[in-house]
C-alpha cells in the first residue's frame, strides 16, 4: 500500500501553517512548513499506511516541538560537512580572513 499523504498536502496547508506559527510563538523561529512536512513524511508516516484526512490533520496537531527539533538535529548530523575537504588556504579565501593552522 502506498502512502497517500501527499495528495492531502494542499488541504492541510493551513493546519501546517498553524503549527509552524505555534512553533514560532514558542521561540522556534527556524521551523518552516517544509521542515514540518519533511518530519511528518520521514518520521511519522514512514510506514506505508492508508491515512484519512482527519488522521493526517490529527498527526500534524500532535507534533511535539521537542520531537521536531530532535529530528532536525539528527538530520543535520547526517548531512556532509562541506568544509572538511578544504585546505586552510581555500577556507581562508572563502571566509576572507586568516584561518589559524
Amino acid at each position: 500500500m502506498e502512502n497517500n499523504h501527499n495528495r492531502y498536502y494542499k488541504q492541510v496547508l493551513p493546519v501546517l501553517e498553524s503549527k509552524v506559527a505555534e512553533c514560532h510563538l514558542l521561540g522556534y523561529k527556524t521551523v518552516t512548513v517544509y521542515s514540518l512536512w519533511n518530519y511528518l513524511v520521514k518520521k511519522k508516516w514512514k510506514k506505508p499506511q492508508e491515512k484519512t484526512l482527519s488522521q493526517i490533520t490529527y498527526d500534524i496537531f500532535r507534533v511535539s516541538v521537542g520531537d521536531l527539533m530532535n529530528f532536525e538535529s539528527v538530520e543535520a548530523f547526517k548531512k556532509p560537512n562541506l568544509f572538511t575537504e578544504l585546505e586552510p588556504e581555500e577556507l581562508q579565501s572563502l571566509l576572507g580572513r586568516k584561518v589559524p593552522k
